[in-house]
């Protein structure tokens, strides 16, 4: 869902948000939380679904390192 919202920004001609332009994009996801914590671990996951973006973010000066 992240990434439909990042393309409808393009698209209305607004950029992308600075520090998609300062980082790098890990896709991840989350082990179990245990009690008392944030959050669990996070693992690395599948990429592919948001390989049709890409192109289009980084021509628009999204990061160039992206992890899975």
């Amino acid at each position: 869902i992240a990434h439909a919202k990042l393309k409808e920004r393009l698209d209305a001609g607004e950029g992308l948000p600075q520090y998609l332009k300062d980082h790098p994009v890990y896709y991840a996801g989350p082990a179990k939380t245990p009690e008392g914590y944030a959050s669990g671990s996070f693992g690395p996951t599948t990429a592919g679904r948001m390989d049709s973006y890409v192109e289009q973010f980084q021509a628009a000066g999204g990061s160039k390192v992206m992890l899975a």
